[in-house]
Parts: C-alpha cells; sequence; structure tokens
C-alpha cells in the first residue's frame, strides 16, 4: 500500500513535471512567435516608410521637413558672405545666385518671422559661419505671425530655448509628431501604386534649389484676393530688435527688403498703418543701420499678376528680375 501511494506521488510528481515543461515550450513558443511578428511588422512598416518617402518625393517633390533639414545642411555646406532670411516671399522670390559681389545663400521658408529668423542666426554662428552681410525680408502682416506652425521641426533644432516662447508641454510636442508622420504618410500613400508600376510624374513639380530658393509653379489671376493684418505682435518686435542688436555688435551689414506687392494685397491696409510700419523699421534700424531699408512693395515693373504665382509669391522668372534689381540697390561686395 505504501509503495503504492509512493508510486502515485512519483507519478503526479512526473506529471506536474511534464505539465510544466509544457507551459515553458508554449512559451518559448508564444516570446518567439511574438518576436518573429514584431521584426516582420517592423521590416514591413520600413519598407513602406521607404516607398511612401520615394513616391511623395517623385510625384510632390520633397516635403516641408525634408526641405528645411535640406536648406540646414546646405546653409553652412560652404562659406557664404550673405544669408537672405524671411518668409515664404523671400523663400521663392529672391535667387542668391544673381548677387554678383558676394556668394549668397537663400535661408528663408515659409512662415518664418522673426523668432525663427534670430535663431537661425544663432545656428549660423553656432556653425562658425563667418557673416558680413544678413538681408532679411519683411511685410506687413509679418510681425503678426506667431509662427509655431514648423515647430514639429525647429523644436529639435532649435532647442527648449526656442521653444519657451511658445510654452508647449513634451506632450504636445509628441502629438505634433504623431500627426505629423500620420498625415505625411497616409497624404503619400496614394502614390505607391503609381510609383510601383513606374508612371511618369509631372513636369512640374516644386523644389528647392541648392542655393535655398524655392522654386513654385502656379499662375496668379487678376482675380486673387487676401485679408492680411497688420498687427505689431510684441514676440516678433522682439525679436526684430535682437537681430539688429545681433548684427551691430557682430559688425554684420544689414539690409531689411519688403519685395514686391501685389495692389490687391496692399488693399488690406491703410496709408496710416503703412505709414507707422515703415517708421518702426525704420527707428528700430537706428543711426547704425540708417538707410538699409528698402520698401520694394511699389515697385512698377512687378504691379502686373503676370508676375506671379498666386496673390503674394513671385514666380521664378520675376525673382530672377527681383533679384537682379535688389543686387543693383544693394551692391553688396566680399569683404
Amino acid at each position: 500500500m505504501r509503495e503504492r501511494l509512493m508510486t502515485c506521488g512519483q507519478k503526479d510528481v512526473c506529471t506536474g513535471d511534464v505539465r510544466m515543461k509544457e507551459r515553458g515550450g508554449y512559451m518559448k513558443k508564444f516570446i518567439r512567435n511574438i518576436f518573429l511578428f514584431t521584426i516582420c511588422l517592423s521590416v514591413l512598416l520600413a519598407v513602406y516608410c521607404k516607398l511612401t518617402l520615394e513616391a511623395s518625393v517623385k510625384y510632390m517633390g520633397e516635403n516641408t521637413k525634408q526641405q528645411i533639414e535640406r536648406s540646414f545642411r546646405n546653409a553652412v555646406a560652404d562659406d557664404y558672405d550673405c544669408y537672405f532670411l524671411g518668409n515664404s516671399r523671400m523663400y521663392r522670390g529672391i535667387n542668391p545666385d544673381l548677387f554678383t559681389g558676394v556668394k549668397a545663400y537663400n535661408f528663408s521658408h515659409d512662415n518664418d518671422s522673426y523668432n525663427q529668423m534670430y535663431y537661425k542666426i544663432l545656428y549660423l554662428e553656432k556653425e562658425n559661419q563667418d557673416i558680413d552681410y544678413l538681408v532679411i525680408g519683411t511685410d506687413y502682416f509679418q510681425f503678426s505671425v506667431y509662427g509655431d506652425s514648423r515647430n514639429y521641426i525647429y523644436d529639435r533644432i532649435f532647442g527648449l530655448d526656442y521653444m519657451k516662447d511658445y510654452n508647449a508641454s513634451v506632450a504636445d510636442e509628441i502629438f505634433s509628431d504623431i500627426v505629423y508622420f500620420w498625415k505625411t504618410k497616409r497624404n503619400s500613400a496614394q502614390f505607391i501604386i503609381p510609383y510601383l508600376k513606374g508612371e511618369a510624374a509631372s513636369e512640374q513639380i516644386n523644389y528647392m534649389k541648392d542655393n535655398g530658393q524655392y522654386v513654385m509653379y502656379g499662375t496668379a489671376t487678376d482675380e486673387d484676393t487676401v485679408e492680411r493684418y497688420a498687427m505689431i505682435r510684441d514676440l516678433q518686435k522682439e525679436y526684430f530688435e535682437k537681430i539688429v542688436d545681433y548684427c551691430a555688435e557682430k559688425d554684420i551689414e544689414l539690409y531689411v527688403v519688403m519685395p514686391p506687392t501685389r495692389d490687391e494685397e496692399l488693399a488690406s491696409y491703410t496709408k496710416e498703418q503703412m505709414d507707422s510700419f515703415h517708421l518702426m523699421i525704420e527707428e528700430t534700424l537706428g543711426e547704425r543701420f540708417e538707410g538699409h531699408y528698402l520698401d520694394c512693395s511699389d515697385l512698377p515693373e512687378f504691379k502686373h499678376y503676370s508676375n506671379y504665382t498666386d496673390i503674394t509669391h513671385l514666380n521664378s522668372a520675376a525673382a530672377d528680375r527681383f533679384s537682379e534689381y535688389l543686387n543693383g540697390a544693394l551692391d553688396l561686395k566680399s569683404r
């Protein structure tokens, strides 16, 4: 009887051991399957991202993030004497290759205002760029811009000092990154099938030149309209003053330029607003940069809508003519 109990006990132990081994085997198999699934999913996601990236560039051109990142690389890839900074009107409207007395680069971008310009200047200083001239764009509406639409890119480049002006939390930044990733991949997915089929892209795809200028296709009409505001935001006024002080301290010749502007856009402002704006710019520039403000908004040769791609941006041919005009007006020479 005792032997039978021992035998039964031994059988129970053996059975338990077998079950434990079986469970251990199942767990190992489960973990291995999870690992393989994760690897496969990661590979598929990497292939998908690569395809969407290549397809979107082929059919749409570089996206905003790609443009900005390449612009920052190109801006310090050579020894430039002169940099152009500003918003989309400078980004599209200045061809730095046509400035004959200096080696110039167009470091502008869509929606940039004076805080972004200031931090770009600090970036150039950090990269040991020896700047002789800065030519910054201005518009009656530019001081009203909050300038946060590109922060999902600029926060990584400029860091915490830049972001403190926006009171953004880490959660806000992570959320904006997720939204950006989802939007770009969703918008690019439509081009995967044409890309795999080898379908040809349009001959007129917007692109950024190696000199920093952005070429955008489009045709304006005489019915284009836009509503602008001439408000002066303290944030942008403060950074405009910082740029002036920085250039004075570093012995950089600073020029402020208002690009050509259609009458349909100028209709947004009163004469009093425009006069007050000009006075503010000139007073901020002070004696050190007296005479360095060029208001080109009323140049008659750029009034017709045929010079523009839309209500506000010069087309490539007009941008070349304006750059040649500015080259003569500024007469910049390497120092």
